[in-house]
């Protein structure tokens, strides 16, 4: 041990009375001669004065024992989680490859079924969609017919043929239609 630190230790036990009394004797005649000895001595001696001027309440009677409660529980559960092995599980999956597989194949053939089906239902609809328009036209000349003299709408055309022959220009039936709809024989919609 080094010296500084057995004279710490020294003074230590003479500080607490733990010295035999040939050693207190000499430690004393120490402190009057040695100045470092007596500076650390003085240093020791404020430190254990603070410690002796802080109060520290007892501690409750029964500390021991729940601690010694605590430990012995802990340890029971310790004992128990080394007697039971934990069982990890092995984690099934939900579905097999193969039952996605038949899903995957139902709605497969259900959409293989019902898709034509769309299909020919959006073509019926837009056949009576446009079914309903040819009525409303075929009317809208009708009633115009009866109100001119039996005449077909026609727009004002240098060119008075409705239906184009070999490089020969016709009428615009769009203006004819157009005809109907601003004279209301026919509604705009169409």
């Amino acid at each position: 041990m080094n010296e500084p630190a057995h004279d710490e230790q020294l003074l230590i036990d003479y500080a607490l009375g733990q010295c035999p009394p040939a050693e207190a004797e000499a430690i004393r005649q120490r402190l009057e001669t040695d100045e470092a000895f007596a500076a650390l001595h003085a240093n020791l001696s404020n430190a254990f004065g603070a410690l002796e001027a802080y109060t520290v309440a007892d501690p409750p009677e029964d500390l021991v024992r729940r601690t010694l409660e605590r430990v012995r529980a802990q340890r029971r559960t310790e004992a128990l989680v080394e007697a039971q092995p934990i069982e990890r599980r092995v984690r099934v999956p939900m579905f097999s490859f193969r039952e996605l597989g038949a899903v995957a194949a139902v709605l497969l053939l259900a959409l293989g079924v019902l898709l034509p089906s769309l299909y020919k239902a959006r073509g019926d609809a837009n056949r009576v969609l446009c079914a309903d328009n040819i009525r409303m036209i075929a009317t809208g000349m009708f009633h115009y017919a009866n109100g001119n003299n039996h005449a077909l709408p026609a727009a004002p055309s240098k060119v008075d043929v409705w239906l184009r022959n070999a490089g020969q220009a016709c009428a615009s039936n769009s203006a004819a239609l157009f005809l109907l709809v601003r004279k209301n024989y026919a509604p705009p919609g169409i």
